[in-house]
């Protein structure tokens, strides 16, 4: 335990308690107190703990799901995919939903592929209104899209990329081909020997059938 050499004229500061003029640090008596009384007694605990007689309680250990409370009663912060009811965390029910006001009322979705309909206040999944859409802002804008499909600037939705290029950046931009071809300024060339499933720009063949 901590103690200060000079006795206190003045009384303690916040974290400390006085013990016979001396002053000592509140966390050595207490785990996690802030501000305490005397080494028996603490008033204010860190966040994520309450104040239990002579010591600090974890949220949680009485609280499901709770990051921060009031006491061993009434939560005041849930986790995420969790809101407060009554004091106590309830698990978000809305499919895709990652933060929620209440039952009925989503504020973030937790992956890339759902999306926060501001209308209904629920997650909807990308590829339910933006065909070959795996990650998008909204109903009307994709920003990444199915292997073999690109995103079109203009319309902010998925296009197939041109026939044997399997990954583009637009239509005539592909940067990986299928088996049997090779990229040449953008688009899929075959191989000059049928039996090659793998070459470059030069003939020369990297893997057969």
């Amino acid at each position: 335990m901590r103690v200060y050499a000079q006795k206190c004229n003045f009384g303690c500061e916040s974290g400390e308690y006085n013990v016979s003029g001396l002053c000592k640090k509140c966390s050595d008596a207490i785990s996690y107190c802030v501000n305490c009384k005397t080494a028996l007694s603490c008033s204010v605990c860190m966040a994520g703990f309450y104040p239990s007689g002579s010591s600090c309680v974890a949220c949680y250990s009485t609280l499901s799901y709770c990051l921060e409370c009031k006491d061993g009663n009434e939560c005041l912060k849930c986790l995420d995919g969790y809101y407060l009811n009554a004091g106590k965390c309830v698990k978000c029910s809305l499919v895709g939903c990652l933060e929620c006001n209440d039952s009925l009322t989503c504020t973030k979705c937790f992956r890339n592929d759902f999306y926060l309909n501001t209308t209904t206040n629920s997650c909807a999944q990308c590829a339910n209104t933006l065909t070959n859409c795996i990650r998008c802002t909204d109903s009307l804008t994709c920003v990444d899209c199915q292997l073999g499909f690109y995103e079109d600037l203009t319309t902010k939705k998925c296009v197939q990329c041109p026939g044997n290029c399997l990954i583009c950046q637009a239509s005539n931009n592909c940067t990986e081909c299928k088996v049997g071809y090779w990229a040449s300024s953008g688009s899929c060339v075959r191989c000059s020997d049928s039996n090659c499933i793998s070459c470059n720009q030069t003939g020369i063949c990297y893997d057969c059938k």
